[in-house]
């Protein structure tokens, strides 16, 4: 079914619709159209606040792909208070060991790494790793990806 169609049957805010329009973003950013997918990803984190509140799975989700392409476009500030809000909710909502918290934080590492915030970085990564290794399996993507980047810092 088409964007269009699903528009013409949900609305331009349905679940359906905004998570189409999210895929598409993504497509987008694959693709290097980081302008239009920028739009689109802010686009529908408006209206997956607007519609569905701040602190849900969609809202959450928006934020963090946003973040994600303000990082490919060098909008790393942009990107940091993104991340820096997403971390707070999804550490109050699932925990510090949850792996979407960890995998948050080490994107704010890796975006102050870019900052040339070295020191807030390290500070992040050993934030995370330490969790990681308490809380994930060695063999859990999650703690691979944070001691990969903890390696990189020299950890």
């Amino acid at each position: 079914m088409s964007l269009t169609a699903l528009i013409d049957i949900e609305g331009d805010d349905g679940l359906t619709v905004l998570n189409a329009k999210s895929d598409l973003a993504q497509t987008m950013r694959m693709q290097e159209d980081l302008v239009e997918a920028r739009r689109l990803q802010e686009e529908v984190l408006e209206a997956m606040v607007r519609v569905y509140g701040g602190e849900s799975p969609g809202a959450l989700m928006a934020r963090n792909n946003l973040a994600v392409t303000l990082s490919e476009q060098g909008n790393y500030i942009d990107a940091y208070k993104h991340q820096a809000e997403l971390l707070e909710v999804v550490t109050r909502i699932l925990g510090e060991r949850h792996p979407n918290t960890l995998v948050t934080k080490l994107n704010i590492a890796k975006t102050l790494k870019r900052l040339d915030d070295d020191a807030n970085a390290r500070v992040h990564t050993k934030e995370a790793l330490a969790t990681a290794r308490r809380y994930l399996d060695p063999s859990f993507p999650v703690r691979l990806q944070i001691e990969s980047f903890a390696k990189e810092l020299g950890l």
